[in-house]
This record gives C-alpha cells, structure tokens and sequence, in this order.
C-alpha cells in the first residue's frame, strides 16, 4: 500500500456487488435454516462450489481480483436462484407442518 499500489476502483466496486448479492442469499439461507430444510442449504453450497471453483479457474488469470468476485457473485446468484425455485415448496412444507403441529395441541 505504501509503494503506490493501491486497491483500485474496479476492485472495490466488483467486492461491493459481490457482497450485496451474497447478503441477499445469506438472508435466503437464514429464512431456509430456520424453516428447518438443511438439505436445500447444503444444494445451495455445493451447487455454489460446483460453478464457483471452475469460473474462478477461468476468470482469476484473465482479471486477478475482479475475476475472483465476479466468480463468486455468479456462484451467488446461481445459489439464489435455487432457492427462488423451492421457496414455495419449503413454504407449503413448513406450513403444513406448522397446521399439524396446531391441531395436535
């Protein structure tokens, strides 16, 4: 830091979106872990690590850091949109334990 080499514009911007698309799917996470449906967290991280690892293979050479969040943030929105697709299903599971849970008390 002090020779001059600094962290760029184009670096600080690409971590911003990375980390403003991963607290979105971190709250996603949380509202899925507290509805009780581990099994949806666990796709979600392995289907992050499945894109995650060869688009930073291809994108870390080409543009160092920013290739690094870009990679991520695209892991990321792949995760999202696997919770957008159970959403409703882990809400009609969850509800409907929850109305049993109701009626047997």
């Amino acid at each position: 830091m002090n020779s001059g080499a600094g962290i760029g514009q184009g670096l600080l911007l690409s971590a911003f979106l990375y980390f403003t698309i991963r607290v979105c799917r971190d709250v996603g996470l949380v509202v899925v872990g507290g509805l009780n449906a581990k099994r949806l967290i666990y796709k979600v991280y392995l289907l992050e690590v499945a894109v995650g690892l060869p688009l930073m293979y291809l994108f870390a050479p080409a543009y160092s850091g920013q290739g690094l969040f870009a990679a991520l943030s695209l892991a990321c929105v792949f995760g999202i949109v696997l919770l957008l697709q159970h959403a409703k299903k882990v809400g009609v599971f969850y509800a409907q334990e929850s109305s049993d849970e109701n009626r047997s008390v």
